[in-house]
């Protein structure tokens, strides 16, 4: 008859504070089936590009780690440290930094690398070495996107996406060369074309928002110079009618699971990512920079706008003063068609044409920015209001208070000469 060994307490199944590796580097930990302490580290590739791991293992938890800190010290003396300084194609070591930017990365900006190395980087110098990547194997990645028809700001970022590969590959410890990654990005250009709408153009989209039941969505854009995201994710307790501020805190945000299509498997939060589930995979998500959590004024014609569409709005589970109608989160999407329906519905587009060229949600903030300027706003005030992400080192941003920032809005307001406000028309 076998005995078995008696399992440990939970407790004692955690590693020591000093037998812990670094994210990437491999694992520690206790495999309970066969009562071991088991250490991995990552020791590079094989010629064939696939991963090579090295294994320990004792029933002592010391001499378990002790073993694999001898073993890190020989890879290292080899010049071979945990962090795969061994051959690797660039396909390799792309796959490997995905999974490391996991818990990096915003998720929007997560996509964005994936896409890029998905699409451009690993399919046109996958099969290179890491090692041997040169200044025209970045052109390379660079020219076909150009030649897809993608636009120079497009090759640009995919460009500064590789160079961030191989910098972080550089500090892994890969004997990566520095010309390619000093290689200068193709000139980017503006390819939306994103542009200020002209005032007569801002003047009638702000009286029509004015008679409209859910108008007030449109002014906090105009005149308030709020993201649409912004707007989406404003719930009612942000918005204090007595002090006449808004604190812009969140943005509605769809969040990625963490296994494609599958709910139950949780989202991907990467490090010190806030932000609050409300359902499906909406949540509200702080904003990226300091900046961007800001108190702004509440001018009196938007507050009386505001305090009817209170009146009037679904109720929301999550106090969300945007919702569908029946009370859900917002669909960036659906938000999108709204504002087309209201350049269709008032005949001002962009450019006129079968299809014509619709103005886009954000140029609505670039017109409120611009209004601001021609108003003669002081750049630090316009700072403060827009959230820009430079204004934490802008040295005339102590001096923006409340009651300059509400005398900016007015001047918006002003310029847009809008009307005295009014009853909104019954949802």
């Amino acid at each position: 008859m076998v005995k078995q060994a008696k399992a440990l307490p939970q407790r004692l199944m955690e590693p020591k504070k000093r037998h812990r590796l670094t994210h990437g580097e491999g694992s520690f930990y206790y495999r309970e089936k066969d009562s071991r302490w088991v250490g991995t580290i990552e020791a590079g590739t094989n010629e064939d590009g696939k991963r090579r791991r090295i294994v320990v293992t004792h029933k002592d938890e010391d001499r378990a780690w002790d073993k694999l800190t001898e073993k890190r010290k020989v890879l290292i003396t080899q010049g071979r440290a945990a962090a795969l300084t061994g051959s690797a194609t660039v396909s390799t070591w792309c796959k490997r930094w995905l999974k490391i930017q996991e818990s990096r990365l915003r998720p929007s900006s997560y996509a964005g690398a994936a896409s890029y190395v998905k699409q451009w980087i690993i399919p046109q110098v996958g099969k290179v070495n890491i090692e041997d990547v040169t200044a025209d194997h970045v052109r390379k990645v660079a020219r076909a996107v150009i030649d897809k028809g993608r636009s120079t700001t497009t090759a640009a970022t995919v460009q500064g996406v590789f160079q961030k590969i191989l910098r972080d590959a550089l500090i892994e410890g890969y004997q990566v060369a520095q010309a390619p990654m000093e290689l200068p990005r193709p000139k980017k250009q503006d390819t939306r074309g994103r542009t200020a709408i002209p005032l007569e153009q801002c003047w009638q989209f702000v009286r029509y928002a004015d008679q409209a039941p859910r108008g007030s969505r449109w002014l906090l854009a105009f005149l308030q110079g709020m993201r649409p995201a912004e707007v989406l994710g404003l719930t009612w307790d942000a918005v204090d009618f007595n002090a006449g501020t808004i604190d812009v805190s969140w943005q509605l945000k769809k969040l990625p699971y963490k296994v494609a299509r599958d709910p139950a498997s949780g989202f991907r939060y990467p490090d010190g990512y806030e932000a609050r589930h409300l359902e499906m995979s909406y949540h509200l998500v702080r904003p990226k920079s300091s900046a961007g959590h800001r108190v702004i004024p509440l001018i009196p014609w938007m507050s009386e706008h505001l305090r009817a569409w209170k009146n009037a709005s679904p109720k929301s589970s999550h106090d969300l003063v945007y919702t569908r109608a029946d009370g859900k989160p917002e669909i960036d999407k659906a938000d999108t068609k709204a504002w087309k329906r209201v350049q269709d519905e008032l005949g001002l587009w962009k450019s006129a044409g079968d299809p014509p060229t619709y103005w886009d949600a954000y140029e609505i903030r670039h017109s409120t920015a611009t209004l601001l300027l021609d108003a003669k706003v002081d750049p630090e005030i316009v700072k403060a209001i827009m959230g820009h992400s430079d204004i934490a080192v802008t040295a005339g941003y102590q001096h923006v208070n409340m009651e300059m920032m509400r005398l900016a809005l007015e001047a918006v307001r002003e310029k847009l000469q809008s009307p005295e406000p009014r009853p909104l028309l019954t949802a």
